[in-house]
């Protein structure tokens, strides 16, 4: 059962019991979670992937997601500049699925240029 679901169903289950259920979408978030990862061999990976190092920084996100349950909001993306992939992920998950699979930012960039041409980005 895909992780979204899992928590809207618990969400619903709470309800009413003062436990608030918040599904929180962060996007790209600089981290050393792919520096510190592991390689098949074992060996440390040693290298921040691209779409992370221009990813926001994390106390900034953190800022951000903190954000969403004092509006009342329970589903929310917090900030970036790639928000709009969220929406492409809702309606082409296997188009987003193999953009993130080989270089994302790239990929990402490429499509920003092709449907939001001068559109003014957040």
């Amino acid at each position: 059962m895909p992780f979204k679901v899992i928590l809207i169903l618990c969400g619903q289950e709470m309800f009413g019991s003062g436990l608030v259920v918040h599904l929180v979408i962060p996007g790209f978030v600089r981290t050393n979670i792919t520096v510190a990862g592991l390689r098949g061999d074992g060996s440390q990976n040693g290298k921040m992937q691209n779409a992370l190092a221009e990813g926001m920084d994390p106390w900034t996100r953190a800022r951000g997601i903190l954000e969403g349950p004092e509006k009342g909001k329970e589903e929310f993306v917090v900030g970036g500049t790639k928000r709009y992939t969220i929406g492409l992920n809702r309606f082409f998950p296997g188009l987003m699925k193999k953009l993130i699979r080989s270089n994302p930012l790239q990929r990402i960039k490429k499509l920003q240029r092709i449907f939001f041409r001068g559109q003014k980005r957040q």
